[in-house]
C-alpha cells in the first residue's frame, strides 16, 4: 500500500479526524473542467456527481454505442477522483443485450483496468495523462481492492464486509461526513490489531465517535 494512503487512513480511522475528513469532502475540485472541455467531443454524455460531501469525484463518460443490424454494445468509462489524497481509480465498461432465451439476466456486461475499444482509449489518453500533470496517481484493481487490515466495517454495509482501499479513500462507509454519525467503537480501541479483536466482540457494544 502506497505511503500516502496508509498516512491518510489513519490520520482518519486512527486519528479520528473528522475536522481533516470532512474539510477534505467539501474541497472544491475546480481543476476537473480542465479535462472535460478536452474530451467533450469523445463522448455522448458525461455524469457527474459527487461533488460535494463525499470523499470522492466520480464522472461518468457514456461513449458512442456500436450497432450494427440487431447487435448493439453500450460503452462507458468511469472516472473516480479522491478528495482524500492524491489518487485516481478509472475503469472502462461495457454492456450487450443478452438475447438468449435462457439467459438469467437481460444484459451482458464487463469491466476493467483496460480499454475496449479505441475511443475508450483515447479517453484515458486525455484524463490520465491530465492528472498526472495534476500530480494524481492512478490505482488500479488490484490496489482498489486491497484490504485495509483493523478496521471494522458498518454491520450489513452496501460496501461489503471487509474495509478496502477503494471503500477507504472514495466511500463514506461510516457516514463521517454526514448529518447523523453512525462510527461507533469506544474510546478505548484504537488503530491497531487491538481495535480489530475489539470490534468483533458484538457484545460490548462499543462505540466509535468523532468528537
Amino acid at each position: 500500500m502506497h505511503k500516502e494512503i496508509e498516512t491518510v487512513i489513519t490520520e482518519i480511522y486512527g486519528n479520528r479526524n473528522k475536522d481533516f475528513y470532512v474539510s477534505c469532502c467539501y474541497r472544491e475540485m475546480g481543476f476537473i473542467t480542465g479535462f472535460l472541455e478536452d474530451i467533450k467531443e469523445m463522448c455522448q454524455n458525461v455524469i457527474i456527481s459527487n461533488l460535494d460531501g463525499e470523499p470522492s469525484v466520480e464522472i461518468i463518460f457514456q461513449l458512442k454505442d456500436f450497432v450494427e443490424s440487431n447487435f448493439e454494445v453500450k460503452y462507458s468509462s468511469i472516472l473516480k477522483i479522491s478528495k482524500l489524497c492524491r489518487f485516481y481509480n478509472m475503469q472502462h465498461e461495457f454492456s450487450v443485450d443478452n438475447k438468449d432465451i435462457d439467459g438469467l439476466f437481460p444484459e451482458l456486461d464487463g469491466l476493467g483496468d483496460e480499454a475496449y475499444t479505441k475511443q475508450q482509449f483515447a479517453l484515458e489518453e486525455v484524463v490520465c495523462n491530465y492528472l498526472q500533470e495534476k500530480k494524481y496517481e492512478r490505482l488500479f484493481y488490484s490496489d482498489m481492492s486491497e484490504v485495509v487490515p483493523d478496521i471494522p466495517m458498518p454491520p450489513d454495509s452496501f460496501f461489503g464486509k471487509q474495509m478496502t482501499v477503494e471503500t477507504a479513500l472514495f466511500r463514506d462507509a461510516w457516514n463521517i461526513a454526514g448529518d447523523e454519525l453512525l462510527v461507533k467503537i469506544s474510546d478505548a480501541v484504537r488503530f491497531s490489531a487491538d481495535w480489530a479483536r475489539q470490534a468483533r466482540r458484538e457484545e460490548r457494544g462499543l462505540e466509535f465517535r468523532y468528537e
